[in-house]
């Protein structure tokens, strides 16, 4: 069992390593904290059958150059069209699906990672809201419209300049929908993990 001076010992290890751990963030804390910005993405709600595109902003605080409060809402227009495979990068969108949109979703949460050059790799965990509509709603034995969400993915940015941020954003949005049953073209599927594609790309501004 360690002795009195060993436990005192390893205490100010532990506080050393803290405070230099602490300095090291002040010394890599960026000139410009805030980003504002905006994104343009792709979602496949896969439990309700749709593949909208949509629009949003970014609000960001960066709390050091490797880790940041990130944020964002974004709106998918409620309009009907038909969803089709685009491309390998979403390979779970179905063709041949009409629905009409209008989803909204909110996320906060933190980013974090490394930047090297002109370029910057983070990882990002953001819980947040999904707001569904009316039409959405009746496919579910669950008439509540309001529903969690978790946001998980990565994020690679481009800094052509001081001021400017290109960003690009893959990952899944998590919302949970519990034991309901929704029909998607008179299949019915129990969407207890629905786990949605969401990918993107914006730009913001530095201030």
């Amino acid at each position: 069992m360690p002795d009195a001076g060993q436990m005192v010992g390893s205490r100010w290890m532990v506080l050393c390593l803290v405070v230099i751990a602490l300095g090291c963030l002040v010394q890599a804390q960026p000139d410009r904290r805030w980003e504002l910005g905006a994104q343009w993405l792709i979602a496949d709600f896969e439990a309700l059958g749709e593949v909208p595109g949509g629009f949003g902003g970014r609000c960001v605080y960066n709390l050091s150059d490797y880790l940041a409060v990130d944020s964002e809402i974004d709106y998918f227009p409620d309009y009907t069209r038909k969803s089709s495979r685009l491309s390998p990068l979403f390979p779970v969108i179905r063709a041949g699906i009409t629905r009409p949109h209008g989803e909204t979703e909110a996320v906060a949460g933190l980013r974090a990672g490394l930047r090297f050059g002109g370029v910057g790799i983070f990882a990002k965990a953001r819980p947040g809201i999904v707001r569904l509509t009316d039409h959405q709603v009746r496919w579910l034995t669950d008439s509540g419209k309001i529903r969690g969400a978790l946001d998980l993915g990565a994020a690679v940015e481009l800094y052509p300049s001081t001021r400017l941020v290109i960003r690009i954003d893959l990952g899944g949005l998590y919302m949970p929908l519990g034991d309901r049953f929704v029909s998607v073209d008179r299949t019915v599927v129990a969407p207890t993990t629905s786990w949605n594609t969401h990918g993107g790309i914006g730009f913001a501004v530095r201030f």
